[in-house]
């Protein structure tokens, strides 16, 4: 009987630092997103973008959370994951971000992401097409407070 309520307890321990550990990645950050395009011959273009925003929590997941890395709306789709402003993500208690993509709609769209510690993320989307690409090299880190 002590054994099965050890077993009980300690489940319900883990269950809750299961469910805690996004907490930890999410509060406000400064973003720096380097966006552009290359051609096969080395042209191109880009600029920065600098925003303060956050990352939050999604309600009614137990692992989602929501990158707000500029301004303004999401203007690309890649199934049923948009982009462009936003981005949601799952995350590992590593700091490993997953993308929910499905690469047979994406085939050419390349999603990475990974926190380093908590205070610090690492976002890259590139889009290739023939003769080129298209990208986001999106850099966080954790706003002061102080």
């Amino acid at each position: 009987m002590l054994f099965l309520f050890f077993l009980v307890f300690t489940n319900c321990e883990k269950e809750e630092e299961k469910e805690g550990y996004r907490e930890a990645f999410c509060g406000d950050f400064f973003f720096e997103t380097i966006q552009g395009w290359e051609t096969i011959s080395n042209t191109g273009n880009s600029d920065t973008i600098e925003f303060y925003s956050s990352i939050r929590m999604v309600d009614n997941t137990d692992s989602l959370i929501l990158i707000q890395y500029k301004p303004g709306d999401n203007i690309s789709k890649c199934g049923n994951l948009s982009y462009g402003s936003s981005i949601e993500a799952i995350i590992n208690g590593d700091g490993e971000l997953v993308f929910d993509i499905n690469y047979e709609l994406c085939p050419h769209t390349i999603f990475n992401g990974f926190f380093i510690g908590v205070d610090s993320i690492q976002v890259d989307i590139t889009e290739y097409a023939l003769g080129g690409k298209v990208f986001q090299k999106i850099s966080g880190y954790r706003k002061n407070n102080s």
